[in-house]
């Protein structure tokens, strides 16, 4: 039974074989079909051919020909392709130098605005708050001259009033006398209280008002300083100084901050702009060179596509001759085989296979050893970390506790922040005196323009560093330090005006509520130019906008127009002493 079978099995396999060769004859006759049209179409191309490798036609290599033809023809390609990138260049060169051009007339806009309008805006802005400014203080002089007018008048007016509560037989509670020969008259044009409160109103509002307006105008001038001078004619402006001077303003740093941009900008698309410029010429110059060597791009072409698919078939046909062969010579192999005797090696075979499946039972074996040693260890790492990082934890907990006691302790032993080996006293009071200086500088910067700041002084005795309590000036304008004595007068007496209401901010900071309500400054002020004088005017309007009383003592005429309610000094003359003259404000 077993040989019929085997033999059975045999001939099935003879009849498949049978087919195979069968199929691989079709084969081999359609390809050989494919070759001889192939070469049929290659032949009407050789004299082509032969022109374009200079290869006689007897020694023409199909594939040399085809990888030839392939250069040449992305050559042609190429040429074809340069020119599609040269116009989109010129396109992009375009559109850069319309945009250089864009950027270039905005950026001449921005610079004409900042030189001619907003100057223009600016001068009507200035003086339209110093006309404001200088009609509040005429009102508010007026106001208060007539408040005290009226006072006078009230003053004037009383005596008629004590004379009707005269009653004769009584002593007069001014000059004692029983008798009343001649009492005062009451006065029709004598003020009223009402009067005098309603005309202290109108002061204290026009003085609130023109506090108010001091701001701007000091903000004015300091603008017109930094963009320049202006020789033109005012714009014709209206509406608020004050809006439009913060417009001003605010128009004047978009315009700085946009002007580097545009400029920049430009820049960088002008060179791009080059870049193709340069680029295109390059294209230009190959164009030409292959315009020489090419009579027709597009014929030419043309030419070497149709080849090149003539010989690529060609080179296909004989491929699939050479498959077609060796297909048949596998089936011709498969029958062969068949009719050779089998050979009976099952048993050998089976052996070699139960070797093979021990050896890979082994080897299994082995690997699952290693993998339950490796997740052991593992495990045993994981546990590791874990603690690790739990420990990690409470360092960095207890850390955190003990850091505020150590800093204090090492700054209490002259360590750590208190490098300067300070005695505990010296040190905070070292720390109360950089509070004053910050605060003077709060006040300093708005008189001389935030150039100045003062700092403490750092000396060096012998090996300590020894930290005092002296004063020098930081000039932000040359970025170094100077000494206090080589500030001119006005900035000495500003400096100094600072460091008392830096005082005084500082006391009333740590006083638990008890302030310095009243403050007096003793001249100085003849060293100031108007300019500045105007400064120090509208921080010392400040304070008293906060709620303090400040006393000024000064012989500067100018400061007339600025402090309205005073107590005016004058000599009578040798050895006469002098008279006080007591010009009144709205309490």
């Amino acid at each position: 039974m077993g040989r019929r079978e085997e033999l059975l099995g045999r001939v099935r396999g003879w009849r498949a074989a049978q087919k195979s060769l069968a199929t691989a004859i079709d084969a081999v006759e359609a390809a050989m079909r494919s070759a001889e049209s192939a070469r049929t179409a290659a032949d009407s191309h050789v004299d082509t051919i032969a022109a374009l490798t200079g290869t006689p036609v007897d020694l023409i290599d199909p594939a040399e020909v085809i990888r030839g033809i392939d250069v040449a023809i992305g050559a042609l390609e190429a040429v074809t392709q340069q020119g599609a990138v040269r116009e989109t260049l010129v396109l992009d060169c375009q559109a850069l130098e319309q945009s250089v051009s864009e950027d270039e007339a905005a950026a001449g806009r921005l610079a004409d605005e900042r030189d001619q309008e907003l100057p223009a805006r600016l001068a009507w802005c200035a003086a339209e708050l110093d006309r404001v400014s200088r009609s509040l203080t005429d009102a508010y002089a007026a106001a208060a001259s007539e408040r005290e007018i009226l006072i006078r008048s009230r003053m004037d007016g009383m005596a008629g009033e004590l004379a009707a509560s005269l009653v004769d037989g009584d002593p007069c509670p001014v000059c004692g006398a029983a008798e009343h020969p001649d009492p005062a008259e009451i006065s029709s044009s004598a003020a009223t209280p009402d009067e005098i409160e309603a005309a202290g109103r109108r002061t204290e509002s026009l003085s609130a008002d023109r506090l108010a307006m001091m701001p701007d105008v000091a903000g004015a001038r300091d603008l017109v300083a930094q963009v320049g001078g202006f020789d033109g004619e005012p714009a014709a402006e209206t509406g608020n100084p004050s809006v439009v001077l913060a417009e001003i303003r605010l128009r004047l740093k978009e315009i700085g901050e946009e002007l580097p941009r545009l400029h920049e900008r430009s820049a960088a698309r002008r060179k791009r702009a080059a870049e193709l410029t340069q680029s295109i010429a390059e294209i230009d110059h190959q164009l030409i060179e292959a315009a020489a060597e090419f009579d027709s791009v597009d014929d030419r072409l043309a030419a070497m596509e149709s080849i090149r698919e003539d010989i690529t078939a060609l080179a296909s046909a004989r491929a699939a001759l050479g498959e077609a062969t060796r297909a048949q010579a596998q089936a011709q192999a498969v029958l062969d085989a068949l009719d050779e005797p089998i050979v009976e090696d099952g048993l050998e075979a089976d052996g070699v296979l139960e070797a093979q499946l021990i050896e890979a039972r082994s080897v299994a074996t082995a690997a699952i050893v290693s993998a339950e040693a490796a997740r052991t260890l593992l495990d045993d790492i994981g546990r590791l970390s874990t603690g690790v990082e739990n420990a990690r934890s409470e360092r960095d907990r207890t850390r955190q506790e003990w850091a505020a006691t150590i800093s204090l302790a090492e700054t209490l032993n002259g360590r750590g922040a208190n490098q300067l080996a300070q005695p505990l006293k010296a040190y905070v009071l070292q720390q109360m005196f950089d509070e004053v200086l910050d605060a003077a500088n709060a006040r300093l910067s708005g008189m001389l323009e935030g150039r100045f700041a003062l700092v403490d002084t750092e000396q060096a005795q012998g090996r300590e560093r020894i930290k005092g309590l002296g004063i020098e000036i930081m000039d932000r304008f040359t970025d170094s330090v100077r000494r206090a004595d080589t500030l001119s007068g006005g900035e000495t007496f500003c400096a100094a005006l600072a460091l008392a209401l830096g005082l005084a901010d500082t006391v009333r900071a740590h006083a638990g509520g008890i302030d310095i309500g009243m403050l007096f400054v003793d001249e100085g002020f003849g060293s100031l130019d108007p300019d500045r004088l105007d400064d120090v005017m509208a921080e010392l309007m400040r304070l008293r906008a906060d709620g303090r009383t400040v006393g000024v003592i000064s012989h500067v005429s100018e400061m007339k127009r600025s402090i309205l309610e005073r107590i005016s000094v004058r000599s009578v003359g040798p050895g006469a002493g002098s008279t006080l003259t007591v010009t009144w404000m709205a309490e």
